[in-house]
């Protein structure tokens, strides 16, 4: 039987059952990321633990972001969720314990006393259950994967409302297909006009939506934004537009447009398309499809473009 399947059956030697260990692991992952913690800290946290965890290289570090970060509290983000989640509670409890410097009585106490709070009794004289340790595949490494030094606290809990950028001083216009494409496509509400989506080639259109994205969203955002305001967008855009869109996937991206490093792994350019041109809709409707605005920032994401040696097909 799968490790995965192992756990949610409940059949963890020693009897600490799924419910034990996924309570520890919200009481661990809380402990170590409290309110006062930018959730950039987690992000960090979780992709170390895939380049340096003992069987951490089997989960993509989204993924474990998103367990971490629902379990944390941020619950919109459970759309998130992967089939793996309860591997990836089991698995990242030991690297939970490391960064909070545990020994491992105290982690057998720590799922102890989430047992307790689960059946309302403390468990007494239970002996260090090695399964709790970790069973070979997954294990404690006893050293942190955050340096303190490198810490960045919360901000605070006000979240500052979207910016709208000011007129252009001159007149640019989009030059390529794909350009007047994506124009048309966020002036008319998705009703493109004046240009055949047959005529646009798809890496012209993929390069001038994800571009032209990443010029706007820090227009949209302050300058370094928290991730609670990224969420907001993406928020927004789930609700108004798409709820099926993939909340982290779309995080990750923006969170990139704004110059932040993060992975990509597992992120296809269907995926970096949908998000872009959704959230990009919701932006241009925020700046009420101001078209002086969104033609300058295409024109600039074209010549961006083409200054990286990509020729885009030019409009009739």
């Amino acid at each position: 039987m799968r490790e995965q399947e192992r756990i949610l059956a409940g059949e963890l030697a020693g009897g600490w059952s799924f419910a034990v260990i996924l309570a520890a692991f919200v009481v661990a992952a809380r402990r170590r990321f409290d309110r006062h913690v930018d959730r950039r800290m987690v992000t960090r946290f979780a992709w170390r633990f895939v380049l340096k965890a003992p069987g951490g290289d089997r989960f993509q570090v989204r993924d474990v972001d998103a367990t971490l970060r629902v379990f944390m509290g941020d619950e919109y983000l459970s759309d998130a969720l992967t089939d793996v989640f309860g591997e990836i509670t089991y698995a990242v409890l030991f690297a939970l314990a490391d960064d909070l410097e545990l020994t491992d009585q105290q982690v057998v106490q720590l799922v102890a006393e989430a047992e307790a709070e689960i059946v309302g009794t403390m468990a007494d004289g239970r002996e260090t259950d090695r399964s709790i340790l970790g069973d070979g595949r997954y294990r404690r490494i006893h050293r942190p994967y955050l340096a303190e030094k490198h810490w960045l606290p919360a901000r605070p809990d006000d979240r500052r409302p979207p910016r709208t950028p000011k007129p252009p001083a001159g007149r640019r216009a989009p030059t390529s297909l794909a350009g007047r494409y994506v124009l048309s496509l966020l002036l008319h509400r998705g009703a493109v006009q004046g240009v055949s989506s047959d005529d646009v080639p798809n890496g012209d259109l993929l390069r001038v939506m994800r571009t032209s994205f990443a010029v706007a969203a820090p227009l949209y955002l302050h300058p370094d934004p928290d991730v609670r305001e990224i969420d907001a967008l993406v928020a927004t855009t789930r609700k108004t537009l798409l709820l099926s869109l993939d909340p982290m996937k779309a995080a990750y991206l923006v969170r990139l447009a704004v110059g932040e490093r993060v992975p990509l792994d597992g992120i296809t350019s269907e995926d970096v398309y949908l998000a872009c041109s959704l959230m990009w809709s919701v932006i241009a409707e925020r700046w009420d499809r101001d078209e002086a605005v969104i033609s300058d920032i295409i024109a600039e994401a074209e010549a961006g473009i083409e200054a990286n040696g990509y020729r885009l097909t030019p409009g009739a």
